[in-house]
């Protein structure tokens, strides 16, 4: 998933791919902040891992 976000983000903004290896900006922080609320929204809404999650509270 990481990557596709990656090449969205480039072909939506018109960011070469080249600008994310040149160090630390705010594309690579922006591509992290997504990829992790994709992650919690993934985490929140998919069935098998709230009940694998309940089961191990118990």
């Amino acid at each position: 998933m990481f990557p596709l976000l990656v090449v969205l983000y480039t072909q939506l903004r018109g960011v070469p791919l080249a600008v994310f290896d040149n160090g630390v900006n705010q594309h690579k922080w922006l591509i992290i902040l997504f990829y992790l609320l994709y992650v919690l929204l993934w985490l929140r809404f998919n069935r098998r891992v709230l009940a694998l999650l309940e089961q191990r509270r118990r």
